[in-house]
C-alpha cells in the first residue's frame, strides 16, 4: 500500500503507515519546518509544501498518481476546534470545521478505496461526520478511539472517519493494540 499524507506535519501517521509495511509517497503540509522532519524521515517521497484546502485538480497535479494500492489519510488542523484551545474565535472554529468538511469532500470526490480522516473529537466534529455519513452512509463511517491504543505516547480520544468496511477492522486494531500498549 502506498499512502499521501494530507496535513502531514512531521510524518506521524506516515511513520506507523511504514511501520506497519506500506510506502509513505507523498507529504502535503504548509509547514516548512514540519516538512523538514518529513523529508528527513521519508526521503523517497514527494514532499509538496501547500496551504489546504486546494482544488482536487491542482492537488493532484502536485502529487504521484493516485492507484488501487493509494491510501489518503488526512489530518486536518484541529486546535480551532479543540477543547484544548482556549477561546477560539467564531471564525476560528468555522476555518476548522471547513478544513474537515472538505477532507471528506475531497476522498469522496476522488472516489478512493482506501482513506481515513483524523481529528479532535468534539461535538462538532462529530457533528460534520454524522451529516457526511447521513448523506453518503454506504461510504463514510466514524468512531472514536483513544490514540494510545494505537501506540501514540497520549491518551485523547480522536475521531476516525473512514469508509464502512474500514471501521470494524479499525475497532479491532485499537482493541488489541489498547491491551499491549502503554
Amino acid at each position: 500500500m502506498e499512502l499521501i499524507d494530507l496535513f502531514c506535519g512531521g510524518g506521524t501517521f506516515s511513520a506507523g503507515f511504514v511501520a506497519a509495511g506500506g510506502r509513505a509517497v507523498a507529504g502535503v503540509d504548509n509547514d516548512e519546518h514540519a516538512l523538514a522532519v518529513y523529508r528527513a524521515n521519508f526521503a523517497n517521497a514527494v514532499v509538496c509544501c501547500r496551504r489546504l484546502p486546494l482544488d482536487f485538480g491542482q492537488l493532484k497535479q502536485r502529487l504521484p498518481p493516485l492507484g488501487a494500492q493509494t491510501h489518503i489519510h488526512l489530518s486536518p488542523p484541529c486546535t480551532a476546534i479543540s477543547s484544548a484551545r482556549r477561546q477560539p474565535t467564531n471564525d476560528q472554529r468555522e476555518d476548522g470545521l471547513h478544513l474537515l468538511a472538505w477532507s471528506i469532500e475531497l476522498v469522496l470526490h476522488a472516489r478512493l478505496g482506501s482513506w481515513s480522516i483524523e481529528d479532535v473529537d468534539v461535538r462538532e466534529s462529530r457533528a460534520v461526520a454524522e451529516h457526511y455519513r447521513s448523506l453518503h452512509p454506504d461510504r463514510v463511517e466514524f468512531v472514536t478511539l483513544d490514540a494510545s491504543s494505537f501506540g501514540a505516547p497520549q491518551r485523547r480520544t480522536r475521531l476516525y472517519i473512514v469508509p464502512p468496511d474500514m471501521k470494524d477492522a479499525l475497532v479491532q486494531e485499537a482493541n488489541e493494540g489498547a491491551s499491549t500498549t502503554i
